[in-house]
């Protein structure tokens, strides 16, 4: 029942909307009208003229007068014979010889009204009504046939470019000759405008075309020659000449930048299906791979608890970074923020110990002093921040480590950036070590952040399938027709078939997403992945425990180093410092850091354990306040300049206010 609520309430909704977007369209075209079909039937007679028949079912919308233009070229004389007929009721109209604004009901005139413009119109009666309605025109011209010494030729324009106001569903026309040509060779057809129609040879004296959907503007012209002389054409429509090689070569010419201007379209129809294809097969993958996860298990990969480990993993070849990125790893990437602190702190202490850097410290205060100038064997990580460092200190050999903090002010933009690659840079390693699946990764993501997509599918193809049913409706259809064009609806319902499979797949696939559990059947990272993890997260607890641990040895200062490193990568060097001062409180006699040797031997111990002025208590931690500083510096500038940054642009005109009416929705001009 509540589904079924639900259902009914988006309905409602759908057809509000679809009602707002008609009532806009039904005010923007009240007086509308479209052609359902509009058919010629012309003879060509033997004196050189023309007898043309137009029926009309045309969609009349509350408008009192229909009008028909024909531009009379010169070298044609007057157009006679006109008559209109309502094929509805069989009634003749009465003719009248004068031009009217609104036409009488019944009536229609036939007059010159500009030099060049012959207009015919006449009185539909529905200014307040709606609905369909056929009419039969029939008029006469004379002289429409050019004579040459090769060939006679009918050229004529039905509809003129730009003129024609009405769109047509359908437009048909048979132009039939005065006699039978020798052969199907001696009579040639083209048609000229949009490139859907067709125009064919029926027999030796009959030609047919025909095109649908043609838009408002849309010019239509047809010629015809005939390589036998059946016609008796005036003196003045005689040329002394040959003309047919000359109208083949124009044509083919025509044909060949027609046939050109359409690969155009052709390349994009391709390249739609490739891009389609690609998203077809796409999914497909994805359903399978969540089909593959949902039959799962488990992840398949087996935690192994280890309470304590001493030893550091991949020792010669592991780094602070990586070890802060698999420590604080949770199957999510990491916030930066969260963990660029550590990162660096770690990795200043462990270029200490490589003796790239040193650090020092006096009264309140730590310095920096770079030692390599172009260091070798360090990882991109590593390297990142030696070169925050260096650039932090402008060339100076030496620098406090607050400088951090007014290089990321002045530069703040290169700063996060470098701390954007010194995490990309850790991933990225783990990710050439097969410790973290990139894969699975990316597949956990996905699943995680999963939306309630389906229905929102669903409600998309309703309003649309809904939309569609509601243009049929003859004023819609009307007022739709004259905006966007005929063919809408066949256009649309081709959309929604060509849609329809990746509405489907896309709907199994988020169906897929939402099941509950399916992203704790995902492994981001590798079983080794999983190992190294557990042994760093032992090995921080070998060290916070330390003091507990009943073992008997030798300090070893050397590793004792290296777990510094690693205690500040983990967050806990300052409870680490207090676990040695508890098992070892001789290490902390000043006396014994006084001498240079220790000093040289063991810079890291020295730096942490002895500082030369006991106002810096604990220097890790001073490093990184330092750090953390530094980047809330540059992430705060940088929402500074974002703010503060302005666009400038310019407006434009619309018009205002005002009335218009339209005299007429025009039909078409010919020549």
């Amino acid at each position: 029942m509540k589904f079924l609520k639900q259902q009914l309430k988006s309905l409602i909704i759908i057809l509000l909307i679809i009602f707002v977007i008609n009532v806009f369209f039904l005010k923007a075209y009240s007086k509308s009208q479209y052609m359902n079909h509009l058919n010629y039937d012309i003879e060509l007679l033997e004196d050189g003229k023309m007898r043309v028949t137009e029926t009309w079912d045309i969609y009349i919308n509350r408008t009192n007068t229909i009008f028909r233009n024909i531009t009379i070229k010169d070298s044609y004389t007057d157009i006679t014979n006109v008559s209109v007929i309502d094929l509805d009721t069989g009634k003749n109209l009465t003719q009248i010889y004068e031009e009217m604004y609104h036409v009488t009901r019944d009536c229609f005139y036939a007059l010159n009204i500009e030099s060049d413009v012959f207009e015919i119109a006449w009185g539909t009666g529905m200014e307040e009504s709606s609905g369909n309605k056929r009419y039969q025109i029939t008029y006469e011209v004379n002289n429409v046939i050019n004579s040459y010494n090769d060939c006679q030729e009918w050229y004529w324009q039905l509809l003129e470019e730009g003129k024609n106001a009405i769109p047509v569903r359908k437009v048909t026309g048979t132009i039939t000759l005065p006699s039978n040509v020798q052969n199907m060779d001696n009579l040639r057809v083209w048609g000229h405008g949009q490139i859907n129609g067709n125009i064919e040879k029926v027999n030796t004296n009959t030609v047919k075309f025909e095109i649908k959907n043609l838009q408002p503007k849309a010019m239509l012209e047809l010629r015809i020659v005939t390589l036998d002389k059946m016609f008796n054409v005036i003196e003045n429509k005689t040329n002394d000449y040959n003309k047919l090689n000359s109208i083949i070569n124009e044509e083919t010419n025509w044909a060949n930048q027609t046939n050109l201007n359409a690969q155009g379209p052709k390349i994009f129809i391709i390249v739609f299906f490739i891009i389609y294809i690609f998203f077809i097969i796409k999914l497909v993958i994805k359903i399978i791979r969540y089909i593959k996860v949902d039959i799962k298990e488990n992840s398949g990969v087996t935690l192994k608890e280890i309470k304590y480990y001493r030893d550091i993993p991949r020792e010669k070849d592991s780094t602070p970074n990586e070890a802060v990125y698999l420590y604080n790893f949770n199957k999510r990437t990491l916030d930066n923020k969260k963990v660029q602190a550590e990162m660096i702190s770690s990795t200043i202490l462990d270029l200490v110990l490589k003796k790239i850097i040193a650090l020092s410290s006096e009264k309140d205060k730590i310095y920096v002093k770079i030692l390599v100038e172009k260091p070798e064997n360090l990882k991109p990580d590593e390297l990142e921040v030696f070169f925050l460092l260096k650039h932090a200190g402008e060339g100076k050999e030496r620098f406090e480590i607050k400088d951090l903090n007014k290089f990321a002010k002045r530069h703040y933009q290169e700063y996060s950036d470098s701390i954007n690659k010194l995490v990309n840079s850790a991933r990225n390693s783990l990710y050439n070590l097969k410790l973290i699946d990139k894969k699975q990764e990316s597949l956990y993501a996905t699943l995680e952040n999963k939306l309630s997509n389906i229905s929102y599918t669903i409600k998309v193809y309703e309003f649309f399938i809904i939309f569609l049913l509601v243009t049929y409706i003859p004023p819609i259809n009307s007022a739709l027709a004259n905006n966007i064009g005929v063919g809408m609806q066949n256009n649309l319902l081709g959309i929604l078939i060509i849609m329809l499979p990746l509405a489907i797949l896309n709907c199994i696939k988020w169906s897929l997403q939402s099941r509950k559990g399916m992203s704790k059947k995902i492994a981001v990272l590798t079983q080794e992945g999983a190992d190294e993890k557990e042994k760093w997260k032992a090995l921080a607890r070998y060290m916070l425990d330390y003091s507990l641990i009943e073992e008997k040895g030798v300090l070893d200062l050397v590793l004792w180093e290296k777990y510094l490193v690693y205690a500040t990568a983990f967050g806990i060097s300052d409870k680490v410092i207090e676990e040695l001062k508890a098992k070892y409180p001789q290490v902390f006699i000043k006396e014994e850091w006084e001498k240079e040797d220790i000093i040289q031997k063991y810079p890291v111990m020295h730096f942490v354990i002895n500082p030369e002025n006991e106002a810096i208590y604990t220097p890790i931690s001073y490093i990184g306040s330092s750090v953390k500083t530094a980047y809330s510096t540059s992430i705060r500038q940088i929402s500074i300049h974002n703010r503060s940054s302005g666009y400038g642009g310019g407006g434009g005109f619309s018009s205002g206010g005002g009335r218009w009416r339209r005299r007429r929705p025009e039909w078409a001009e010919d020549k």
